[in-house]
């Protein structure tokens, strides 16, 4: 999905740039601007996804471990089956 967006920017940023704008081109620079704030935006967003989802691993695998004495218990594996993860496999922040 990265590759594709960033690919579709060499067909629009010819557009931020019209020869009426220059030489300051505000327009352009507020979209760019704008594509970064929503670019750190995103990355905060999906570290703070990742992190709940290794807490919840985490959690389970101690339920799992209290319960049924091991940490790839029934608890673990329903919450990692749907991430198509490895009960021990935790996400790198």
């Amino acid at each position: 999905m990265v590759n594709a967006f960033s690919n579709f920017a060499a067909l629009y940023a010819s557009y931020f740039y019209p020869s009426t704008d220059g030489p300051r081109y505000v327009k352009a620079n507020i979209l760019n601007v704008a594509f970064s704030g929503l670019c750190i935006l995103m990355a905060t967003g999906l570290r703070i996804l990742l992190k709940r989802r290794n807490s919840n691993l985490n959690k389970y695998a101690a339920l799992d471990m209290a319960e049924e004495n091991t940490t790839r218990g029934s608890k673990t594996l329903a919450y990692a089956e749907p991430m198509q993860c490895h009960p021990d496999y935790r996400f790198q922040l």
